[in-house]
């Protein structure tokens, strides 16, 4: 599976500014309840990091935009980091967890999986927090004072509270043993039918790799894209392979981004760090609600290579 922070993050606020029409909005007696002034900042914890955070801009492909209007509604997006390299990502009242380290930030999918490869990196300055992804960017600010004790009684709580009960654990796969695959295998995947083609190797700084090659097609009654409709896993005597990115790219690696219209396909890949030497790979397409299953085997000797 994978899901970025970054990922995460923009579509929630993409469809939080679809909610409220986007543009400009104005300030009401409701919205503006509890809204608190700037101060001076908060005192930082020992390691600098650990406190409260508000989402305060974003900036992508060069264009920056303020978040003002939505904090004036009262939708608000605050990013919270515990001492213990844990936290939360509070995005309009609903909360999702996280780790995070001295350089990144690690999404958790509601299973605990989190991994280097779904890493966003980050920079930190005077309480300004600030993730990188490509050419895009969003800033946090460290919560002032009397912005905190709002956030902490009008808010979601207290830090304890907003992190009892996430999912932090460790994330298994379990995908059943099966023989190399002879050919394409097909199946359905919540409606959107898909056909995975086979795999090829490649080499690259001295660690190989499998690139996955498979068909999407749109099962639906609006545009859609395979990384937001389907999960992928990938198992390797029993350890959960990282999925990743190659330096040799071709077309077909950045296919899974692209919206498709219903009853269209397109050719997409997935690409996974394995054991050349080890044993039979498995790849497991799924549902968002772990319904249906597509399994794909590949000898990591004689893979099947790239489709013609």
């Amino acid at each position: 599976m994978r899901r970025s922070f970054m990922a995460v993050l923009t579509l929630t606020l993409a469809l939080s500014l679809c909610a409220c029409g986007g543009g400009q909005v104005t300030e009401t007696d409701e919205v503006s309840k509890g809204a608190v002034s700037a101060a001076d900042p908060v005192v930082e914890e020992a390691d600098g990091r650990v406190g409260v955070y508000k989402l305060v801009s974003i900036s992508e492909d060069g264009e920056s935009e303020d978040l003002s209007s939505l904090e004036s509604m009262g939708m608000r997006c605050f990013l919270v980091l515990s001492d213990d390299g844990t936290g939360c990502l509070d995005m309009f009242g609903e909360q999702a967890a996280l780790r995070w380290d001295d350089t990144s930030l690690f999404y958790v999918e509601e299973d605990g999986e989190s991994g280097e490869d779904d890493a966003t990196p980050y920079t930190y300055e005077d309480g300004v927090l600030t993730l990188t992804d490509d050419e895009n960017s969003m800033t946090f600010t460290r919560l002032t004072e009397e912005e905190l004790e709002d956030y902490e009684t009008n808010g979601s709580g207290s830090l304890d509270d907003l992190l009892a009960g996430l999912d932090l654990g460790s994330y298994e796969v379990e995908i059943p043993e099966g023989d190399p695959s002879t050919g394409p295998v097909s199946g359905t995947i919540d409606g959107h039918p898909v056909t995975i083609l086979g795999a090829e190797r490649v080499d690259e700084d001295g660690e190989s790799y499998l690139r996955f090659y498979y068909d999407f097609t749109n099962g639906g009654d609006e545009d859609a894209s395979a990384y937001w409709e389907i999960y992928f896993d990938a198992v390797q005597d029993g350890e959960a392979l990282s999925e990743t990115s190659l330096d040799a790219s071709v077309p077909e690696d950045e296919n899974d981004m692209i919206d498709i219209a219903p009853g269209e396909t397109i050719r997409c890949t997935l690409i996974y760090g394995f054991d050349p030497d080890g044993g039979t790979v498995g790849l497991r397409f799924s549902d968002l609600d772990d319904e249906d299953f597509l399994y794909y085997y590949v000898d990591p000797q004689a893979p099947s290579g790239a489709p013609d």
